[in-house]
């Protein structure tokens, strides 16, 4: 009995069968990881030539806007971001809700008609990038194939604006000034297995100046964020002579 034993323990060890099965097994795990790992990334660095295009479009945006004519946007006073935002003028994003273009509404947290359409000209490259559906959920499908959300645009992005003026401007005539925009952008990362480790948490991600600036009136769903950051600096484009709303009450 014991030397039969023997022999099928010793037949055991030798034996050959499934062992390409648990090598492909072995294997396959960490290739698949990799695999992952590279269409997340993937997705990032795409991610981040968007967010690029953003400011850009963001700082052309308020290049014209800050100093534009006032009766454009409710009489709110050239370079303020502190007006009302109901100023009769429907935005792009707005527009393109209402003609069925982009799923809405969409709802922002500006309280200025200036910054709401410097807003609006920032969001429009990154809806490109937003997940229809503002629930996290981990599916490689979510990532790469349900795009176009302008309400997850609006919730994962700041806007903060710096204008410079030239020594010795106004308002009015403010020389040689720029402006600055500088976008941030939660990436929503869905690509399993890699989610976790490429990415941070939606609080881990968050900063005072990213709230401070927030777009959306709605917080972002707890999962893993991947932040973006881009600036632009372009010149601001003024009008060479005062508008109407300027010379109230000069003779």
């Amino acid at each position: 009995m014991r030397g039969a034993r023997t022999c099928s323990a010793r037949s055991l060890l030798r034996a050959e069968a499934g062992v390409v099965t648990l090598e492909f097994l072995i294997v396959f795990m960490p290739f698949f990881t990799a695999f992952c790992a590279v269409v997340q990334y993937a997705i990032i660095q795409g991610a981040g030539i968007i967010v690029m295009h953003s400011a850009v479009c963001a700082a052309r945006s308020a290049s014209v806007v800050l100093p534009d004519d006032p009766a454009a946007y409710g009489g709110e006073e050239v370079y303020s971001l502190s007006g009302s935002s109901a100023s009769g003028v429907e935005s792009p994003l707005e527009a393109l809700v209402r003609r069925g273009a982009l799923a809405g509404p969409v709802e922002l947290a500006t309280q200025s008609a200036r910054l709401e359409a410097i807003a609006s000209a920032a969001l429009l490259p990154l809806i490109a990038i937003s997940p229809l559906s503002t629930r996290f959920e981990t599916h490689l499908q979510d990532a790469l194939f349900q795009l176009g959300g302008a309400r997850y645009a609006a919730q994962a992005t700041s806007l903060e604006l710096t204008v410079q003026h030239a020594p010795g401007s106004s308002k009015t005539f403010p020389g040689p000034s720029e402006v600055t925009a500088r976008v941030t952008h939660l990436v929503r990362c869905n690509v399993p297995l890699v989610d976790r480790l490429l990415c941070t948490t939606a609080k881990g991600s968050r900063d005072p100046a990213f709230d401070r600036h927030h777009l959306g009136r709605e917080g972002l769903p707890s999962g893993a964020y991947f932040r973006l950051v881009a600036q632009a600096t372009l010149p601001l484009h003024a009008a060479g002579h005062p508008y109407a709303a300027d010379r109230r009450g000069t003779p």
